[in-house]
């Protein structure tokens, strides 16, 4: 008996060879077998007849033929069943954002040179599951990033057999600046603080404004980049910027226009407020210009009290227009201060009224 097997293709098939096979089998039986007893094309003497030909599987399993009510000798066959050699896991160590999902796929590879996915009966296991979580069953092998980053080794076992893959999950990745307030106005002079709020490949968004490099294109605007006041533009010329906040090779960019406006007015607000010895207050103050435009002006007016006894207020950066009330034991009766909000470079000037208790 001369043989090969497939059990992958689930056909057994060879050819019986023997000396005394001259007469009507005409040299030789060649025969291909279906796997639980099929039927199976069998060529005799170079024609090809249907005979039903009976097969166990298992150690020595017995395979009969037979011809015109002749049966032939019933030689042994064992059909082993295909080892399995390794687990393969795709894809090799990939990398994800945070905050987001890869596919793994866990591959059965046999000695017959045949592969099978199983992905959705081996067991899935992440060595880091504050990095990333892998199911099982149904979607065996979906990772999901839950929160860190780093790496975690996943892992599918099958019948004794594992593969893994190095999973790389990076930090969020910049994909978008805003520049907020957006094609806004300043008048020439004055200052306006602009804001850059990043959003990221996870969806998720946060401030910038003091990481990213503030620019201008054409240069009717000055930005800052100095500590504490990133983002701060000043008017320099009349005419339409560009503005523009990098980070990451990512470019966020608004239109500010400087204009020729007049600060006619200043609005200081809360106005008749009551507060406590020691408790502060801010103040704002709101410019109106000729061309009817508004905006708070709170850092560049000059701030004063008209009884720094009974309270003050500030002109320091990042304080300006905070008040004070001061604490005096022998006040026994509330008092109320003006706080004046003045613009030096063209005497206007604004006035609230604030109460401090005793």
């Amino acid at each position: 008996l001369e043989g090969s097997q497939d059990v992958g293709g689930g056909l057994v098939g060879g050819g019986v060879n023997d000396a005394d096979t001259d007469g009507p089998l005409g040299g030789g039986l060649d025969f291909v077998l279906a796997l639980r007893g099929e039927s199976a094309g069998v060529k005799l003497g170079g024609r090809e007849e249907r005979r039903e030909l009976g097969l166990g599987v298992g150690n020595g399993a017995e395979i009969a033929a037979g011809l015109d009510g002749v049966d032939g000798d019933a030689p042994q066959l064992t059909v082993d069943a295909a080892e399995l050699q390794s687990v393969t896991i795709t894809p090799v160590d990939p990398a994800i954002p945070l905050n987001t999902q890869q596919q793994f796929t866990a591959t059965a590879n046999y000695g017959n040179n045949t592969s099978v996915d199983v992905s959705d009966q081996a067991a899935w296991t992440s060595s880091d599951e504050t990095v990333a979580t892998v199911q099982n069953g149904a979607n065996g092998g979906l990772a999901t990033s839950v929160g860190n980053a780093g790496s975690s080794i996943i892992e599918a076992t099958f019948d004794g057999e594992s593969g893994s893959s190095l999973l790389t999950v990076n930090p969020a990745s910049l994909v978008r600046i805003e520049i907020t307030p957006s094609n806004s106005k300043v008048p020439k002079g004055y200052t306006l603080q602009l804001n850059a709020t990043g959003h990221f490949s996870d969806g998720s968004s946060r401030a910038i404004t003091d990481e990213v490099t503030w620019g201008s294109f054409q240069g009717f605007v000055t930005m800052s980049n100095a500590a504490g006041s990133e983002g701060l533009a000043t008017g320099t010329s009349e005419g339409t910027d560009t503005i523009s906040a990098i980070k990451d090779d990512v470019t966020g960019t608004t239109e500010l226009t400087v204009s020729g406006a007049v600060l006619t007015s200043i609005d200081v607000t809360p106005d008749g407020n009551t507060i406590e010895p020691d408790a502060t207050q801010q103040m704002r103050a709101e410019g109106t210009f000729d061309d009817g435009s508004k905006m708070f002006i709170t850092e560049q007016v000059t701030w004063s009290s008209s009884d720094p006894s009974v309270a003050t207020v500030s002109n320091a950066d990042g304080s300006r227009g905070v008040v004070t009330g001061q604490d005096d034991p022998f006040r026994f009766t509330a008092q109320e201060v003006t706080i004046t909000a003045e613009d030096t470079a063209t005497a206007v000037s604004g006035t609230a009224s604030i109460t401090v208790n005793p």
